[in-house]
């Protein structure tokens, strides 16, 4: 007969019991670590853009713009009358004036004149068209002007006489 004292049951007991929840530990963390892993590839596959060789020409951007900053701020300053020229709208044709260029551009040109001319001249003039000017940008805008004249331009359906 196999005598085995009680302390070597505990210590057996206590053995198998340490090594069941060893083996926990380790199956949890495997299982932890396989959640971390998938949760890595996503990451790396949503970032694969940054393989590719367009993000690696941007790598020499910084340099770009810093040399643009420079060049810029070495620029002289602006005077007025170099924002004036650039405020100018592009003439279609450069030959033409700008009462010359189409409908529009005589409508603003003679707008402008007429504004100017009656600021020029002062007194009950330059109210009245100030008012006007003021009614006129309650009421519309630049683009509903502008679909008036393309209305306007289309030729209308022969109208019948109504003879009695």
């Amino acid at each position: 007969m196999l005598y085995v004292s009680e302390s070597a049951i505990e210590s057996a007991c206590s053995n198998g019991v340490q090594q069941r929840r060893l083996k926990r530990i380790l199956t949890r963390a495997v299982h932890k670590s396989s959640i971390k892993r998938r949760h890595s590839e996503r990451r790396l596959e949503q970032l694969s853009f940054l393989r590719s060789p367009q993000v690696s020409d941007l790598t020499g951007l910084p340099k770009q713009y810093q040399s643009m900053f420079s060049t810029v701020s070495s620029l002289p300053a602006l005077t007025p009358e170099a924002v004036a020229t650039f405020s100018q709208s592009p003439l279609a044709d450069p030959g033409k004036r700008p009462w010359e260029v189409n409908k529009m551009g005589y409508l603003d040109w003679a707008s402008k004149q007429l504004l100017a001319k009656a600021t020029h001249d002062g007194g009950a003039g330059s109210s009245a068209v100030g008012s006007l000017v003021e009614s006129t940008a309650t009421i519309a805008k630049t683009g509903d002007l502008k679909q008036l004249m393309e209305i306007s331009d289309t030729p209308s359906p022969p109208q019948r006489r109504v003879t009695d």
